[in-house]
């Protein structure tokens, strides 16, 4: 796996331009990953109950269903269980085909003892009978309608370090100048001011943004102020 690397400062441009495609990535694949679930759903409830079976009851269910169906008084076990006491009809005990319609078959118990035969086929059941009620579920959701999250507005808040930074020394390039404004610009700062306009000296800056910092530094080529970047979002379907 490539070692990542620290970025230590980037374009305030750069910056914002990645906060907003990040958050459009996010939520076109939560949108994608919801889509695919109902797609799943969908698939399950028109599923045969081995499917269902094999794609959602976990081996951690079926025992939760054993100690649900056959617990013990007092202790966080299952009263069936190999080698476990068992009294066949017509009082059966533990009342394995009144809590679980299944009925003992030859080879599932013997000498009044579970057999492990017995045990897995009484497990499998006890899965068939949690991917019933889990089917049922299914079906009840699909009926109610799945529900689905969209996100229509949001805000992208985040704190750093703004750095203004000279991107060229004064023997290099000339400084720009209001003159080099458009002159419709100029006059219409001259008419909301009244005054005549001077040619001042602007020097040829970029915004940098890093990791925030609650301390501004100030230096000859850089000035940096902790601040945010604040971005307001709506979607649009």
């Amino acid at each position: 796996m490539p070692e990542e690397k620290k970025i230590p400062e980037l374009g305030l441009a750069e910056f914002v331009s990645t906060l907003i495609r990040e958050t459009f990535d996010a939520i076109l694949t939560a949108q994608e990953e919801q889509s695919a679930k109902i797609v799943q759903i969908h698939e399950l409830a028109d599923s045969s109950p081995e499917n269902i079976a094999a794609d959602v009851i976990t081996p951690e269910e079926v025992e939760l269903g054993m100690q649900r169906f056959f617990p013990l008084p007092d202790k966080p076990y299952c009263a069936v269980y190999d080698g476990a006491a068992y009294h066949p009809e017509p009082n059966e005990s533990p009342a394995i085909y009144q809590l679980t319609g299944y009925e003992m078959q030859k080879g599932d118990f013997g000498n009044n003892r579970i057999t492990a035969q017995g045990l897995a086929a009484i497990k499998r059941q006890v899965m068939f009978v949690l991917t019933a009620d889990k089917s049922q579920q299914i079906r009840q959701m699909i009926r109610n309608g799945i529900p689905q999250i969209h996100i229509d507005n949001g805000k992208i808040l985040a704190k750093v370090t703004f750095s203004v930074r000279e991107t060229e020394t004064e023997g290099t390039r000339p400084p720009a100048t209001v003159g080099a404004l458009p002159s419709t610009f100029l006059q219409r700062i001259d008419l909301l001011s009244g005054k005549t306009l001077k040619r001042i000296q602007l020097p040829a800056a970029r915004m940098m943004v890093k990791q925030a910092t609650e301390s501004g530094t100030t230096s000859a080529n850089n000035t940096s102020i902790y601040g945010e970047v604040e971005i307001h979002f709506r979607s649009i379907l």
